[in-house]
């Protein structure tokens, strides 16, 4: 029997795919070297994102959101690992955002700031807040927050687990995953291998960041659209969550334990939560419940209220499906794997995952 799980929905107009709930602020530590470049600011629950003026508010929001959707993936306000934030908080967990790699910014930034924190850069040309396509390519976003929540925090609050140096549980996963406990990259991986990182200036413990990256999103679906496994192959070759289930038994279980918290759902970038928190504004919420989610596109819903009119949007914002009648049960079995939003007259599921 599968276990019905109750959505928070939001009424936000069915136009506003991306809305976030961050208003962008003035860089608070603009006198601090290095720091002057950025002008924009987001406190995500003590984690700071810097953006430089290149860099679009849109951008700059969707970073944060995407950060507060793998801290706080339930979207309740209240981070799901509390002692992950403070790790990342203790370590003064970054984010610095540039329009380009190689920008006038970004090269000012590394000439002049000398702190000890931890940071993580991301440029606006790989960030897109309408989300990865084979058209846009991916979101980067995607990789390198979790990159920055990982390394920052989560090797931290458990080094005996994913610790990113030799002998941790991540690492011995990651030894299989390679064939062979490789310090340094081999000149050929054992054709066992289905994790193959070359990027020789990678050493092993930013193999072990590169590793948890691309187990935990295949996991959650964020590889595995159209084109992307062919081209991440050379690299990566587990894109699917039943890929990883079925070969990568060490990392999944690991990914998939209940006690560390790891996000269930794939960020989106849309993030409003019930209270108010650092930054962010609340909204109004109206409780329903869609079940089972993820699901194989047939799903049944239910209100407390009368339902005129259903729509479907995929995560571009395009509409995949509209009805005035509400079915039940919802046939949307002839929608691909993937995440949508489901619209009933002006409230909005924030996502609904149909997984095949």
């Amino acid at each position: 029997m599968k276990k019905t799980l109750l959505i928070v929905i939001s009424i936000i107009s069915s136009t506003a795919f991306g809305q976030v709930c961050f208003d962008v602020q003035s860089n608070p530590n603009s006198t601090t070297p290095g720091l002057s470049v950025f002008t924009k600011y987001i406190n995500v629950y003590g984690v700071k994102i810097y953006a430089s003026s290149s860099v679009s508010d849109e951008d700059i929001k969707h970073c944060a959101s995407v950060m507060a959707e793998y801290l706080d993936n339930d979207e309740d306000s209240i981070p799901d690992n509390q002692a992950v934030v403070d790790e990342m908080v203790s370590n003064g967990a970054f984010m610095a955002m540039f329009s380009t790699d190689g920008s006038n910014d970004q090269q000012e930034f590394f000439d002049n700031y000398n702190g000890n924190d931890a940071g993580q850069d991301l440029y606006g040309d790989e960030t897109h807040p309408s989300g990865s396509s084979q058209s846009n390519g991916f979101d980067a976003t995607l990789e390198e927050v979790l990159h920055l929540i990982t390394s920052a925090g989560y090797s931290g609050v458990y080094p005996s687990v994913f610790g990113e140096q030799q002998g941790t549980s991540l690492c011995n996963a990651m030894d299989i995953a390679r064939g062979g406990q490789f310090t340094s990259v081999p000149n050929n991986y054992p054709t066992e291998a289905w994790y193959h990182y070359d990027d020789q200036t990678c050493d092993y413990g930013c193999m072990a960041t590169e590793y948890i990256y691309w187990s935990l999103t295949s996991i959650l679906g964020a590889q595995n659209y159209s084109g992307r496994c062919n081209d991440i192959s050379v690299e990566w070759e587990l894109c699917t969550k039943t890929q990883i289930e079925a070969t990568d038994t060490s990392i999944y279980k690991l990914l998939t334990d209940p006690q560390y918290k790891f996000a269930t759902i794939l960020p989106d970038g849309i993030y409003c939560p019930t209270k108010t928190a650092t930054g962010v504004k609340p909204i109004k919420r109206l409780m329903g419940k869609i079940y089972p989610n993820p699901s194989n596109g047939i799903i049944k819903i239910d209100f407390p209220q009368k339902i005129d009119h259903i729509s479907v949007y995929d995560s571009l914002g395009k509409l995949v499906y509209h009805s005035l009648r509400i079915e039940q049960p919802l046939d949307l079995s002839f929608l691909n794997s993937g995440l949508y939003h489901i619209t009933f007259d002006d409230i909005v599921f924030d996502r609904l995952v149909i997984s095949k």
